[in-house]
């Protein structure tokens, strides 16, 4: 909305918004999760957000999970949580459509998981993970060769 209350012709999208999904903040460091306490509740998904979203004029987030996300976790893990991450991810963006998009989370230990994840990722959830199949199908290039 403008100044005057209308709604804008333009739409306000924010990049890399963060969220933490509770599975992958059970696995981190105490002090590491400390941290992202400080942050309280701004790292959540759902109704809370979109009404901070709608205060701040944001008519979209992109989100993406904090970091490291599963890149230093055990390669089966981090391809089982990734699974469970995006499917966590897509139930919550279907609850609201056209306030959320996400970037898939992607088990990079894994080149061909990290590529067949992408492939399968729901689009109209507005997943985007286009360029991180590239970029695994790439990685598995080099490995095969």
């Amino acid at each position: 909305m403008n100044q005057n209350g209308e709604k804008s012709p333009t739409r306000v999208i924010a990049l890399e918004e963060a969220f933490l999904h509770p599975k992958l903040r059970e696995l981190y460091p105490a002090a590491y999760v400390k941290l992202l306490d400080m942050v309280g509740d701004r790292l959540t998904v759902g109704r809370e957000r979109v009404r901070r979203m709608d205060a701040a004029g944001i008519d979209l987030p992109v989100l993406s999970h904090v970091q490291p996300g599963v890149q230093t976790i055990e390669r089966d893990l981090a391809i089982r949580l990734s699974r469970e991450v995006n499917d966590w991810l897509a139930a919550a963006i279907s609850e609201y459509p056209t306030r959320f998009a996400a970037f898939a989370m992607l088990p990079t230990q894994s080149p061909l998981d990290a590529a067949l994840s992408a492939e399968f990722e729901p689009s109209s959830l507005f997943f985007q993970a286009k360029t991180k199949a590239k970029m695994a199908r790439m990685m598995l290039s080099f490995l095969v060769k």
